[in-house]
């Protein structure tokens, strides 16, 4: 059984990339937001895993893999009022990662 103990002004259902952005442009708004999601943290596909014994590796970035910036102008502009970081996309190669065998 829920309790609602109080009220808002917008409930945004999902907090990836977008349900952020738009939370986070109403509440300097002066509105009062909620968002809700079914996983329990902020980022949506946007997933960074840590690397679990390898600390030379880092991580590995899952989900919302790729941007473009010059056919993506949006986008590239929120990402950087976000102050999100991107990485350049390497091309060249037999493979973009390897690991372990």
């Amino acid at each position: 059984r829920i309790m609602m103990m109080n009220t808002v002004d917008v409930c945004v259902i999902g907090a990836g990339l977008s349900g952020a952005c738009i939370a986070r442009n109403l509440a300097s708004h002066n509105k009062s937001v909620l968002v809700l999601d079914a996983r329990n943290r902020v980022g949506g596909r946007l997933l960074t895993a840590a690397a679990a014994a390898n600390v030379e590796f880092g991580g590995a970035d899952f989900g919302g893999a790729w941007i473009w910036p010059r056919s993506e102008p949006n986008m590239a502009n929120l990402l950087q009022n976000l102050n999100l970081q991107t990485v350049p996309m390497h091309m060249d190669g037999i493979s973009m990662a390897y690991i372990a065998n």
